[in-house]
């Protein structure tokens, strides 16, 4: 859970402050961005790795980076659009 969190609310927005200066965004915009951004498949691929790999504790790892993945996906994945609304980035 811990790791989740940190993605969520320092890793990620960090990221998106990094990349996107000069995209022309909205606080608002950069805000729902760094809320719904990319997640998921390149954690797992790469903990999928180690594991082919045979690396020591590596599938205890894999379970660690699946679990936040998939607690990213679905807590952030449900809440996009009441942001987006509430952040006055919908047209409806």
């Amino acid at each position: 859970m811990l790791l989740a969190l940190v993605v969520t609310f320092v890793a990620r927005p960090i990221a998106v402050s990094v990349a996107t200066p000069l995209a022309g965004l909205s606080r608002s915009e950069r805000a729902l961005l760094s809320w719904a951004g990319l997640r998921g498949a390149v954690p797992v691929v790469l903990a999928a790795f180690a594991v082919i790999a045979d690396v020591p504790r590596s599938l205890h790892f894999f379970n660690i980076v699946f679990f936040a993945v998939v607690v990213s996906a679905v807590i952030q994945g449900s809440t996009v659009e009441p942001l987006a609304r509430r952040l006055g980035l919908t047209e409806a």
